[in-house]
């Protein structure tokens, strides 16, 4: 149950959710089977992706056509497309069921197409393999093939995790911060090419599954509380968002 995980918070933030706070440009906690962000974008469920609406969380097998999906929208993207980032923030509750097979990815969110292709924006992930690598942040400029890419030591099943994954906008791989449990984490860097900012690209933003990742990229688990600003949040708000999430 949601209680098990950090209190419950299902009331308090559907309240706050209608408001939309500052710089939110999305968001969904999926209280009530919500499936809509306060500004109006409302969430698509593809594969055998689905709603608990008892515990308020979005639920997917893992199987490669499972996630949530939103239309592509200019607020989503972070850059002018061309050469100059603006910063971002992506916030989120996550479960895994079980962890990724060798040589696949547990996604959380992207911005960007079908797994396999090389057109997308950025890219958040919570455990790449069994146990190589944990939640990661990756940005993608598509045509130059150039991406900039951070990420952490791995995670476990069966646990309730809060991520945020957060850019300053600066086109340098100290710019992309990780935390978890509202303490800084990322250690490890990486990327290929020489990175010159972001592609703004008419793809949808996708719940649950990554652009990279073999052949099934999508998080066998579950995701709730999934905010997205547009701004770099300060390490204090991360862990306040944290800790809301425990009450």
């Amino acid at each position: 149950r949601r209680s098990q995980r950090h209190g419950g918070h299902g009331s308090r933030l559907g309240s706050m959710w209608r408001r939309a706070p500052a710089g939110m440009v999305f968001g969904t906690d999926f209280s009530g089977g919500r499936l809509l962000s306060p500004d109006g974008k409302p969430v698509t469920l593809e594969g055998s992706a689905s709603i608990n609406a008892a515990d308020n969380y979005m639920a997917t097998t893992g199987a490669v056509t499972d996630q949530g999906t939103v239309a592509d929208s200019s607020d989503l993207s972070f850059t002018d497309g061309a050469g100059t980032d603006r910063a971002f923030s992506v916030s989120c509750w996550v479960y895994l069921t079980a962890l990724p097979s060798a040589g696949n990815r547990a996604g959380v969110i992207k911005k960007g197409t079908k797994q396999g292709s090389t057109t997308w924006e950025y890219d958040c992930w919570a455990q790449f393999q069994d146990t190589t690598i944990g939640p990661a942040l990756a940005i993608r400029h598509s045509n130059a093939a150039a991406s900039l890419l951070r990420y952490s030591p791995p995670l476990s099943a069966g646990q309730w995790y809060h991520l945020a994954f957060l850019y300053d906008g600066g086109e340098v791989i100290g710019g992309l911060k990780i935390y978890q449990g509202g303490v800084r984490v990322d250690a490890t860097s990486g990327g290929a090419g020489a990175y010159t900012g972001m592609s703004d690209t008419a793809t949808p933003l996708n719940l649950g599954t990554s652009s990279l990742g073999g052949t099934n990229p999508s998080l066998n688990g579950r995701t709730d509380d999934i905010r997205i600003f547009n701004y770099e949040l300060t390490a204090a708000q991360v862990l306040r968002i944290f800790n809301e999430g425990r009450q």
